[in-house]
């Protein structure tokens, strides 16, 4: 451990408030002390790291042992889903450390339903055949996502894309269809609004807006102008209550 920290380079000269969490948080993994861990990576992670410190930041939570995974009950037995450490919660959203993740994604026009349902026709045909391989690909996994950038000049359109997750180290064949592709999101903090119900556009919008007022309103720096909307029920299973989420990246 303590040769991770010199590979870092100057962290044990440093004296800010940014070294700080990091050096503490070397002692705290070394004694196993997994919540003040978590404690300190989340207070790292939100007073100005460098990207080198963010990094190893990072790198000690994961070799901690605080990323051991406890599959929650909203993703089904027997499915797959992009693993996370729970940093805090309270009664408005929580704060997750997510490991890097796997997805397929098409672009899409817009968020109608009918861009929407388009988008996740051709990942579905992508999964079932539709590739350069011509070979089913496994994917008994939640959730499916949207996501949405707004233009950040006033007036631009959105952009606006679909994804389906894959398990880590899935080998994907190329796609036919060049409108979607493979994206690999890197490891990182993602702040989680949950809702319950059909999903409806308006209501994830709602909830992103809200979700956006709560970060601001907690002194949080977050990426304003992208959300997405995870979803871990089919629309046809009418017998669940169904589980959404609206998921905001940490800036």
């Amino acid at each position: 451990m303590l040769d991770l920290m010199n590979q870092v380079g100057d962290i044990p000269r440093r004296s800010d408030k940014t070294a700080l969490p990091l050096v503490a948080c070397v002692v705290c993994c070394e004694l196993n002390y997994t919540q003040g861990c978590l404690h300190l990576l989340s207070l790292g992670m939100e007073n100005g790291l460098t990207p080198g410190l963010r990094s190893a930041l990072l790198i000690l939570a994961m070799l901690s042992g605080i990323g051991s995974w406890v599959v929650p009950d909203f993703c089904r037995t027997s499915y797959e889903c992009p693993e996370y450490t729970l940093l805090n919660q309270n009664a408005d959203f929580e704060e997750r450390l997510y490991v890097e993740t796997l997805w397929m994604t098409a672009k899409v026009r817009s968020t109608s339903n009918a861009d929407l349902s388009e988008g996740f026709w051709k990942l579905d045909k992508f999964r079932k055949g539709n590739n350069v391989q011509g070979r089913t690909v496994p994917c008994k996994t939640w959730p499916a996502i949207i996501t949405v950038r707004q233009g950040e000049d006033h007036g631009s359109e959105p952009e606006v894309s679909v994804s389906w997750f894959f398990v880590p180290g899935t080998q994907l064949p190329l796609p036919l269809d060049t409108s979607i592709s493979m994206e690999v999101r890197p490891a990182g903090k993602v702040y989680v609004r949950i809702f319950s119900g059909t999903a409806s556009q308006s209501k994830a919008l709602a909830t992103a807006v809200e979700l956006g007022e709560m970060l601001t309103l907690a002194g949080k720096t977050f990426e304003a102008h992208r959300y997405t909307g995870a979803f871990y029920d089919s629309p046809w299973d009418i017998l669940r209550v169904h589980h959404n989420e609206i998921w905001i990246n940490a800036a």
